[in-house]
């Protein structure tokens, strides 16, 4: 629970960052790693930035999709690994807004 903590207050901590000059696709990912941290408070979990960055699409005008994996109890042996599908919308009068979550899908 510890940990989903960290998590929420990193997170709160970027968005609030979020204005100073991030690029869409990090905004997109510190938004849908933010709703992951509001669902899985109970939960152990980690992400891998890289693989965030790498499973960013943009998509129609002022949407975009991140598709990648979250770890839960890395490194143990009870290390289970699912796919989390978030679909993000920039508001189109401020483009250094954080976007935000309009779908949010776990592949359990």
């Amino acid at each position: 629970m510890r940990k989903a903590m960290r998590w929420s207050f990193a997170a709160a901590l970027a968005m609030a960052l979020a204005g100073c000059g991030q690029s869409p696709d990090d905004l997109a990912i510190t938004a849908c790693k933010t709703a992951v941290a509001e669902r899985l408070t109970d939960k152990t979990w980690s992400v891998v930035d890289d693989e965030w960055k790498a499973g960013y699409k943009a998509g129609d005008p002022g949407l975009a999709e991140i598709v990648a994996p979250v770890y839960f109890d890395k490194g143990l042996p009870a290390e289970t690994t699912q796919t989390v599908t978030c679909r993000v919308q920039f508001d189109p009068n401020n483009a250094s807004a954080p976007p935000s979550v309009i779908g949010l899908v776990f592949q359990w």
